[in-house]
């Protein structure tokens, strides 16, 4: 299995100057199916904290919709 690439960044700075800029920076490297995968992560760690037997599976509902004649 191959081993997935490891992003390090390191930035140092007074607290009063961290903006976002760095961290946009960071999960635009990253790419959209890592901050997807993050993304999901927290919402799984988030259930899990409410309800550790929570079932995450995707719901799927069915609904008809019909344009009313005017």
């Amino acid at each position: 299995m191959p081993r997935k690439k490891l992003l390090k960044m390191v930035r140092f700075v007074p607290l009063k100057e961290a903006g976002r800029d760095f961290d946009v920076e960071f999960w635009q490297k990253l790419g959209a199916s890592a901050i997807l995968s993050a993304a999901w992560d927290l919402v799984v760690t988030a259930e899990r904290m409410k309800d550790p037997n929570a079932d995450l599976r995707l719901q799927r509902h069915v609904t008809v919709l019909k344009r009313l004649r005017r």
